[in-house]
């Protein structure tokens, strides 16, 4: 690929290069409104900019990580438009890299199943779901990224204390759960931005680590006194 002169400017073949896509799907997500259309250069010919490739490169994402139509990828990124500036989503990207990298490696599922958490089923469930990566090798054996190891063990817990699928619970019911943690996370990144994010990221990237444990702890004991007062009411 032959990139364009200006580090900020691409051109349509520099997109399609760098997402595997061809022209007609990238017309069809500007028409369809998911992509906005690049600056005229020409009768036939326009140019991007690195927006427009985080842009698609998120919409593949959307589509084959959480299999999401369209139509809803569409809602979500209108949803999106504008919540955070070019400084902000800049502060963002330097703090994440600026945070310790997730322990390497997998694990087979036949090592989750083996540990009691959860089967191949529920593995795929999860991976559609967003919440676990899932990789198959050329033989259909699974692998689970170790990083999310404690989110298994946590789902299976659910299941140890009864929350059995005989019961008519099972995994899909988390999705209800992310939709609600989702805003919670949007909230927590508008605030270090907001409040933080005029401080070099590598003073901030400790605090939030240092942080964490912390606003888990507050979010765990939150949801139990809410919980319990909603009961004590019926």
């Amino acid at each position: 690929m032959t990139p364009s002169a200006d580090p900020t400017t691409l051109k349509m073949r520099d997109l399609c290069d760098a997402t595997g896509l061809n022209r007609q799907a990238i017309h069809f997500y500007i028409q369809q409104g998911l992509l906005p259309p690049g600056e005229k250069t020409g009768r036939n010919t326009a140019t991007y900019t690195p927006a427009h490739l985080e842009r698609l490169q998120l919409i593949r994402r959307l589509q084959h990580e959480r299999f999401l139509p369209l139509e809803v990828i569409k809602d979500l990124l209108s949803a999106r438009e504008d919540r955070y500036s070019d400084t902000q989503r800049g502060f963002l990207r330097r703090l994440r890299a600026r945070l310790p990298g997730e322990v390497l490696g997998e694990v087979s599922g036949e090592e989750v199943e083996a540990e009691g958490l959860l089967d191949a089923e529920d593995l795929h469930d999860l991976h559609r779901l967003g919440l676990a990566r899932l990789r198959a090798d050329a033989t259909g054996r699974l692998f689970v990224n170790r990083a999310d190891l404690p989110l298994l063990r946590a789902v299976a817990g659910l299941r140890g204390a009864g929350l059995q699928s005989a019961l008519g619970f099972g995994v899909e019911d988390l999705r209800a759960i992310v939709a609600l943690i989702d805003p919670l996370v949007e909230l927590e990144l508008s605030l270090l931005t907001g409040r933080l994010g005029k401080l070099p990221a590598e003073d901030v990237a400790p605090l939030v680590e240092r942080t964490l444990p912390a606003l888990n702890e507050l979010l765990a004991r939150l949801h139990d006194a809410r919980l319990r007062a909603a009961l004590d009411q019926l």
